[in-house]
């Protein structure tokens, strides 16, 4: 496999200051960074089976919760016969609360276009970018769970994760070394802000401030504990090769609406999956993965995910596992 390019030898797309690896994998690729899950890697993430637990990270119940005439989030209807019962679902949305992992046909930079400068008529006539291209692949590799929420119990600092909190690289380093991790190429990043949990005990009423339905609330900034949006942090993830980051939050990235700090600052979103092949999951439930890491003192794993085979679906429910 050939050697990637750190960061600052990417080239920049013009007047904008964004570099991208469109072309890195070769003109046609449209996998990303899960061409970096090869056979030796997979090997290697199989062997770091001790245990033979396997964790679902995958949650069992939608976000959010609260009661919206315009957010249904799925029907489940079963047809019963005289053989048996079949079902089908309606209203399942692949980008809803569950454990998701955002395609690389999700998010374009600019009008410069979907991962490898693509725009839309090469998505909707080519099927370019699909989540399908990932299921046939597979995703298969080692997880690290950087466990912020756990960091901040042990300092007597918990952090609430109700509030704007920005994750950056430094202080996902900080978290590794304690974790005693060393990041690898390949490495599928898990990181657990304990929003889930924290949101799962609100009251209803809580839980409707979430409703983007609500005249207003469009408008709105949810705060909540997130990856941060400068440039040097998708620059750190990609110098470090993260195969994707996926979160237990609502938004690995909010939108950070009327923070003057971030004006300007871009958008990780756009730069992960846009300009370079990262992906991103959002809504996963990491609570067991955490106990049984602090109980353990092992904070690696494998990760295995299977997204939906469905030709240019923009996402996929993850239906994912750590294996310990």
């Amino acid at each position: 496999m050939a050697k990637l390019p750190k960061y600052d030898k990417l080239p920049i797309i013009e007047k904008t200051g964004e570099r991208h690896a469109w072309g890195v994998w070769g003109k046609d690729d449209q996998i990303g960074m899960v061409n970096l899950l090869t056979a030796g890697r997979v090997k290697h993430a199989a062997s770091l089976v001790k245990k033979g637990k396997i964790i679902n990270i995958e949650p069992s119940r939608g976000i959010p919760e609260y009661t919206s005439p315009t957010k249904v989030q799925y029907e489940l209807h079963i047809t019963r016969s005289r053989t048996g019962r079949s079902d089908y679902v309606d209203h399942w949305s692949l980008h809803g609360g569950w454990g998701h992992l955002d395609g690389l046909g999700h998010f374009r930079y600019r009008e410069f276009g979907y991962y490898g400068g693509r725009q839309d008529e090469d998505l909707d006539n080519k099927g370019m970018n699909g989540i399908e291209k990932w299921a046939q692949h597979g995703i298969v590799g080692r997880g690290v769970l950087i466990d912020v929420a756990h960091h901040f119990e042990k300092l007597g600092q918990p952090l609430d994760p109700g509030k704007r909190f920005y994750i950056g690289h430094r202080l996902i380093e900080t978290i590794a070394k304690e974790e005693k991790i060393t990041f690898q190429p390949g490495d599928i990043i898990l990181l657990r802000t304990g929003w889930r949990k924290w949101y799962l005990s609100l009251t209803p009423e809580e839980k409707g401030a979430f409703d983007t339905s609500v005249p207003g609330h469009e408008e709105r900034d949810i705060d909540f504990a997130v990856l941060d949006r400068f440039q040097s942090t998708a620059a750190w993830l990609w110098d470090h090769q993260a195969v994707a980051i996926w979160a237990d939050n609502g938004a690995v990235e909010s939108h950070t609406l009327g923070d003057p700090a971030l004006e300007g600052k871009g958008s990780n979103h756009q730069r992960l999956i846009a300009l370079m092949g990262i992906g991103i999951g959002e809504f996963f439930d990491f609570e067991e993965l955490s106990q049984d890491c602090a109980q353990d003192g092992v904070y690696e794993c494998m990760v295995t995910a299977k997204p939906v085979n469905i030709p240019g679906a923009t996402a996929s429910q993850a239906n994912a596992y750590a294996i310990k």
